[in-house]
């Protein structure tokens, strides 16, 4: 068995739909299980946290299809086989005052009582009911959390607007564990089912009550099993400092360990090998190396998915702005706005996985100011009048904010040259680059991309026009690139990452 434990401890994972972030939500846990799994290896999921929301997550991701165990489901005492039973949560059957108005918002509905709001109910984005407020003299008192598979999970209670308790429920609504938000500690009610596994009733935090409950069910791997463990704070306690049957492997990812504090230095001779998803990522893991085997290799396999941007008129054209400084961003779109005036079938996309990242807002306005200058620069406009063509509406750049795999899938179908001058290249947008058969502009070698192959490594930002040319051109180096792409696919598959893997697992 492959064990996956994620670091899934983000409270975005359980926003209202209006509240989600637009950051990349998959990670090396997430495309690692999927890619065992694709290889009909037996995979588990192991997660840790509180996630009355993981069903939709995982549906999201695309990882229904594959068994995970949930720690606080054994917490709360909810059976699997009965949560067939259970029907979808409907907010209208819960018990409510005579009275009661229900005004729809684009948001949330909103619960009226005698002129006064009495609750808020919110939602996720597949229109389950995600919580419901309720208020006092317009302070919030009572929080019902709601489970994705339709039940009442777990009840937050508020005193003057500040959250003092939440109790966890089964199935049937009784009450397993609470825990008390001041002290940030957890009692075990005495009839919860989980109390006759447990040695106490009382933990001090919530790492204590986690690892209480997880030892239980390590207890069940074997010497066989392999446990990949993706690189966090939170699983040094779990998984470092214990003894655990089987292979231990630990996964960093760019996007999560972009430092070094997360890594016990003290404990990591148990494990087996460390996998990292870029050559960058060692250098915060380096004096390791010589204890821990080390590899790198992809969390995300290649696939055939090529596009037809060779069939359309369209020169699109894919810019990561991400991890790189507003002034070059700033040159690459001057460069492209001429380039674009000598050939006004390109089109730029500037695209962010982080919308966290400062600058998006200021590049918005760029764009905005770039496409602007098409419309009242004399020269250009008599060229265009010329040929009678409106130009009101004409977009040469574009803004796009990613936040789901099927986004840049989507957009690669159409798009001819992907750029990304950051110092460490956006590592998903490689893969999908090689997958749609697109070649790339880096300022530096990678393991995915070969210089003058399925791509142009450019010295210096003034290289930039002739590699765009290199590859617009003509189609003759545009059709190598694809034919040197799909070389690539066949080594990045998920059949031959999986056996990487197997290598450094010394598995058959």
């Amino acid at each position: 068995m492959y064990y996956f434990i994620p670091a899934w401890y983000q409270e975005k994972l359980s926003l209202p739909w209006q509240y989600l972030s637009k950051e990349i939500e998959f990670d090396d846990t997430v495309n690692q299980s999927r890619m065992f799994a694709a290889q009909s290896l037996s995979t588990n999921l192991l997660v840790l946290n509180y996630l009355p929301n993981l069903r939709t997550f995982l549906n999201r991701q695309q990882l229904l299809n594959i068994s995970c165990w949930s720690l606080f489901d054994q917490l709360q005492g909810i059976e699997q086989e009965k949560l067939s039973t259970i029907q979808p949560f409907n907010y209208k059957e819960l018990n409510w005052p005579k009275d009661i108005q229900f005004i729809t918002t684009p948001y949330v509905i909103v619960a009226m009582n005698a002129n006064a709001m009495y609750a808020k109910i919110y939602f996720n984005e597949a229109g389950n009911v995600l919580w419901i407020d309720h208020f006092e003299e317009g302070l919030i008192y009572r929080r019902y959390v709601i489970d994705d598979r339709g039940f009442i999970s777990s009840i937050q209670i508020y005193e003057q607007g500040e959250h003092i308790s939440t109790t966890f429920l089964n199935l049937l609504g009784e009450k397993q564990f609470i825990y008390f938000v001041e002290e940030g500690t957890f009692e075990i009610f005495e009839n919860a089912k989980i109390q006759g596994k447990l040695k106490q009733r009382f933990f001090a935090s919530k790492s204590s009550l986690i690892e209480a409950v997880l030892n239980i069910k390590i207890k069940e791997f074997t010497a066989e099993d392999v446990v990949v463990i993706a690189a966090s704070n939170e699983h040094n306690r779990y998984f470092l400092d214990n003894e655990i049957p089987g292979k231990k492997v630990l996964s960093f990812f760019s996007e999560r360990n972009n430092d070094e504090s997360y890594i016990d230095y003290e404990n990591v001779k148990g494990i087996d090998f460390f996998v990292a998803d870029s050559d960058n990522i060692l250098k915060n893991v380096a004096p390791l190396t010589d204890q821990v085997p080390t590899a790198i290799i992809s969390p995300y396999d290649s696939r055939l998915n090529l596009g037809v941007s060779q069939e359309v008129k369209e020169l699109n054209i894919w810019v990561n702005i991400d991890n790189i400084q507003k002034d070059l961003i700033y040159k690459i779109g001057e460069l492209l706005f001429k380039e674009i005036q000598r050939n006004k079938d390109i089109q730029v996309i500037f695209a962010s996985y982080n919308e966290q990242n400062d600058q998006n807002s200021e590049i918005v306005q760029f764009v905005k100011t770039l496409n602007n200058r098409f419309i009242s620069e004399e020269s250009f406009n008599e060229k265009i009048n010329a040929l009678n063509i409106e130009t009101e509406d004409e977009e040469y750049f574009v803004f796009r904010q990613v936040r789901e795999e099927l986004t840049v899938i989507s957009s690669f179908s159409t798009v001819r040259l992907v750029i990304d001058l950051s110092e460490n290249p956006h590592l998903y947008t490689q893969i999908a680059s090689i997958s749609a058969g697109i070649p790339q502009i880096n300022q530096r070698e990678t393991p995915y991309v070969k210089h003058e192959e399925n791509g142009y490594i450019i010295q210096s930002i003034e290289d930039l026009p002739l590699a765009i040319h290199y590859y617009l051109d003509t189609l003759k180096n545009w059709n190598r690139s694809l034919v040197f792409a799909i070389e690539k696919i066949a080594e990045n598959n998920s059949e031959q990452l999986v056996k990487k893997w197997a290598k450094y697992l010394e598995i058959e």
